[in-house]
């Protein structure tokens, strides 16, 4: 690979359409929410890592931020500071987790003079779920590396190329995506116009800023939706491996199901899926499977646009007032398939995922987990493969006190119905 070596400090500031995606970067408050694989400390506001392995495999040592997201065709600037005890090298990357396909890989020359280095490029694919991580491992060197002023920063007036969808995360953050998008209401009376405002319950599984607001109307018809804009916003795409599992986040006063479909620019499209919410009055993640749609047949163009049902109900006859009412829906996310999981000491699952539902993701205080099935045992493995919490729900639902697990990055593996599944999640 080649390999760059910058003897500059670069001083720069982050612009009104910027966004740092990065927390403590400058390690002051020590290190949370960064994770440490081998012989790392804060040592005096910098990251040092006394020594590292000279063989075995890269992240063997590592210093790791997790929970970013990307969006495809954007544009990054990632800035950091570092030194070695002895000149040597050092690999960073960007991955998105399960898949680890990378959005940046670059191998930087340390010296033992403290320098600035700086690389910016632009996002292959969307992902909500990618780590960035500085790799020291089996390098050929075993010498001490310090790091600081760590900084990542999205570039906001970026637009995504043509064809670059779908964009993800949709968070209607006004600098996300979302927000300034043209949706169309249909289908609901006078089809009012979708709001974008501050998220009224910030608390659970969604403490986001602001969300979207569909508020449904007497003489609406039951299948009364919004639908982004052909040829814009989301992005022309395919189903493929990595998009094919849809979540969204909603709040509703009602149960009722959730409908989302997506569309092509000649307007073909397949049947909605539709999945109901499980709770009133607060915040609830719900999870599509597209594994078995297909793209649009020759002919029919390609896929450009969602239509979503925020409140989806039987019949065929226009709402009553009694069947009107507000929803909020917010954070949709694109995923890859169910792939075979890798613990976190690098050996493959021998099962498919199943499905689980963890939420709140950070959790502080208490961890719910749901699956499709009844949850035979539950283990809490910490990134050295320790399990650190073990409990038997013997229900589909288990409310788990991680109050006192130390802050990080901590993999819950559970069997459901003797099929082993493993998720991650983020204790704060």
């Amino acid at each position: 690979m080649k390999k760059f070596t910058l003897f500059i400090s670069i001083c720069f500031f982050i612009g009104a359409n910027s966004q740092e995606l990065l927390t403590n970067g400058d390690f002051e408050a020590g290190l949370a929410p960064w994770l440490i694989d081998g012989a790392g400390s804060v040592v005096g506001g910098e990251v040092y890592f006394s020594s590292t392995t000279d063989a075995g495999n890269p992240w063997d040592t590592q210093l790791v931020h997790g929970s970013l997201s990307f969006t495809a065709g954007t544009e990054y600037t990632l800035s950091f500071r570092a030194r070695a005890d002895v000149a040597r090298d050092i690999t960073v990357a960007i991955q998105n987790v399960g898949s680890w396909d990378d959005q940046f890989r670059q191998d930087f020359t340390l010296t033992t003079m403290m320098q600035t280095f700086e690389a910016t490029f632009n996002a292959p694919t969307s992902n909500g779920d990618a780590q960035l991580a500085f790799m020291m491992g089996a390098l050929g060197s075993t010498a001490g590396v310090y790091f600081d002023d760590v900084s990542l920063i999205a570039d906001a007036t970026t637009p995504p190329p043509t064809g670059s969808g779908p964009v993800s995360p949709i968070d209607f953050e006004a600098t996300g995506n979302g927000a300034d998008w043209t949706w169309t209401v249909f289908e609901n009376g006078s089809n009012p116009a979708v709001e974008i405002i501050a998220n009224p319950d910030p608390s659970g599984v969604n403490t986001s800023a602001t969300v979207m607001k569909f508020t449904t109307e007497e003489g609406g018809m039951p299948w009364a939706g919004v639908e982004s804009t052909h040829g814009a916003d989301l992005g022309a795409f395919e189903w493929d491996a990595n998009n094919r599992i849809v979540r969204i986040m909603v709040w509703k006063s009602v149960i009722s199901d959730v409908g989302i479909k997506f569309a092509s620019n000649t307007s073909w499209a397949e049947l909605e899926l539709k999945v109901p919410n499980t709770k009133i009055n607060e915040w609830e993640e719900l999870t599509f499977d597209f594994s078995n749609a297909i793209n649009p047949p020759a002919g029919n163009g390609t896929l450009d646009q969602i239509i979503i049902f925020p409140d989806f109900i039987a019949g065929s006859s226009p709402r009553t007032e009694e069947q009107t009412g507000v929803s909020y829906v917010d954070h949709i996310t694109f995923f890859g398939e169910p792939i075979e999981p890798v613990d976190p000491i690098g050996n493959t699952a021998s099962h498919v995922l199943t499905e689980l539902n963890i939420y709140p993701n950070p959790a502080q205080d208490v961890l719910n987990i749901q699956a499709n099935g009844i949850i035979d045992g539950i283990s809490i493995v910490n990134l050295l493969g320790q399990n650190v919490l073990s409990v038997s729900p013997n229900d589909t639902n288990s409310v788990i006190d991680v109050s006192r697990l130390r802050r990080g990055v901590y993999f819950v593996q559970a069997s459901v119905q003797g099929v082993e599944t493993t998720s991650k999640f983020i204790k704060k």
